[in-house]
């Protein structure tokens, strides 16, 4: 069963209403991307990491090598911070875009009617915020590590 109109179609007719399907079509599938690559962000900024700490832990790694390693691992950290910042901002664009077509169109979805959970881990917690902590706290490590190394060399 798929959700219809919940309201009379926009006035003006089928070509108003199938060129602003095409645009809420375009707009999701963007929507969807960014949301795809906000999430890819924080996989690939962890596989970095862990090949970087290994170099910038390894006592048998020459310090410039182990010192390069932490600091290219704080920029990675920083890097997936802000790639996925931004790409959450596009995805709340999008979603605010949708929301208006949804509206003209007269649709709602039925998602709207669905709650989430309650709990802290199932819906009140971000896990938005909660990745972007962790990022910090791996940029954060690397600038300690960074500062050890450049400590123990002089």
């Amino acid at each position: 069963m798929t959700a219809g109109p919940t309201q009379p179609p926009p006035a003006g007719g089928g070509a108003d209403r199938d060129a602003l399907l095409a645009v809420y079509n375009r707009i999701g599938g963007r929507f969807q991307s960014h949301v795809t690559i906000m999430w890819q962000a924080p996989a690939l900024g962890l596989t970095a990491q862990a090949f970087l700490l290994t170099i910038s832990l390894s006592p048998d790694a020459a310090g410039v090598a182990r010192a390069g390693a932490a600091a290219l691992g704080c920029v990675v950290g920083l890097m997936s911070m802000q790639l996925m910042a931004k790409h959450r901002l596009l995805s709340h664009r999008d979603h605010q875009a949708i929301r208006a077509l949804e509206a003209e169109l007269g649709v709602t979805s039925p998602l709207d009617t669905m709650p989430l959970s309650t709990s802290v881990w199932g819906g009140r917690l971000s896990s938005y915020l909660v990745w972007q902590v962790g990022l910090a706290l791996f940029a954060a490590a690397d600038v300690a590590i960074l500062v050890g190394v450049l400590a123990t060399a002089s």
